[in-house]
């Protein structure tokens, strides 16, 4: 990436950061859910500001922590966002891998705990809903069956947790079962279904209106493109850790379907995790096809940006809150590759 764009990405990532101490600062905070908080203590440890970091950290520890190490917005209520409230371990792995980062155990530790009952063994992977806890003494609400289906994004994000808490065993699981996804794909060049059965079958039959959430589609717009991106940035880290030369092989495959999406993805704000994983590829790699697929991604994002340093502008304050977090964050952590 040019000097140039490096530069442009870190002011970008700062604007982002000002409005959010900003925001910090005001009347109502981040808000009374969980989705305005999970994102933001990773942001400003990246950025420099890991004071803030753990005073975010203080503050989700004391309005939101669960004696089992989960972090909810209310008794029973995850969020009140329907498409996280899907994705239970999807808010707790963030602020576990941002604790880690800052030294809070008190936090890490305990939510690590807590998203190991995603865990399958048979086959191994992580899936979309924990085991329910034998040891409640309470009903469990997101307690799943014991089939639960392996996800793809909860895979790659729980895999990349593994990695910051040292479980290499779970790591490489997550990573064979991303490979499994890949394998089964029935139309590799143009779909890419993202849940799996126990019996490892995918799930090709749901409702319409959730297609989103269950399949992208190369060949249409307004995909969730950040399913792609983050299974080949957690690969690439767990090459990097282990020296194992599949899991770079497996990144690359993604890698493949995420440049035959390109056309229709670039101009979309949800390609900000491609941006990174293509990124993390083009660094283990020295591919260029990757790199330049980053690059352009980050160009437009940085070209979408608002005056106050936020993206989405017609979006409710909490998904302008918890998507302009994470652009920020990828923008710093695809620059710091270089």
């Amino acid at each position: 990436m040019h000097t140039e764009l490096v530069a442009r990405c870190g002011i970008a990532a700062g604007r982002t950061v000002e409005w959010i101490a900003a925001l910090i600062e005001s009347s109502d905070g981040l808000g009374d859910d969980l989705v305005g908080h999970y994102k933001a203590p990773y942001l400003m440890q990246l950025a420099g500001r890991p004071r803030q970091a753990s005073l975010l950290l203080d503050d989700i520890a004391a309005r939101f922590q669960q004696s089992n190490g989960d972090f909810l917005s209310g008794p029973h209520l995850r969020t009140a966002d329907p498409v996280l409230a899907g994705y239970p371990a999807y808010m707790t792995g963030w602020i576990a891998m941002a604790a880690h980062k800052v030294g809070r155990f008190d936090l890490s530790l305990p939510a690590w705990r807590f998203l190991q009952r995603f865990w399958s063994d048979d086959p191994p992977g992580f899936t979309l809903q924990p085991r329910p806890n034998p040891a409640a003494t309470e009903p469990d609400d997101d307690g799943g069956p014991a089939g639960a289906v392996l996800e793809l994004l909860t895979c790659a994000h729980l895999g990349l947790v593994s990695l910051y808490l040292g479980d290499l065993e779970r790591a490489r699981g997550a990573a064979s079962t991303l490979q499994r996804f890949l394998d089964l794909q029935p139309s590799p060049s143009s779909r890419f279904y993202l849940r799996m059965t126990p019996e490892e079958r995918l799930q090709t039959e749901f409702p319409a209106e959730a297609a989103g959430l269950h399949v992208v589609d190369a060949g249409q717009p307004g995909q969730a493109w950040f399913f792609l991106g983050y299974p080949m940035a957690f690969l690439c880290r767990l090459n990097q850790a282990t020296g194992e030369p599949v899991p770079l092989a497996t990144a690359r495959a993604y890698g493949v379907f995420a440049e035959a999406c390109a056309p229709r993805m670039v101009g979309e704000p949800l390609a900000h995790k491609v941006a990174w994983g293509c990124a993390e590829l083009a660094a283990a790699t020295g591919d260029t096809a990757p790199r330049s697929l980053s690059v352009a991604i980050v160009r437009q994002l940085l070209k979408d940006q608002n005056a106050d340093g936020t993206w989405l502008p017609e979006a409710p304050l909490s998904t302008r809150i918890d998507q302009s977090v994470e652009i920020a964050i990828w923008l710093l952590e695809v620059s710091a590759l270089g």
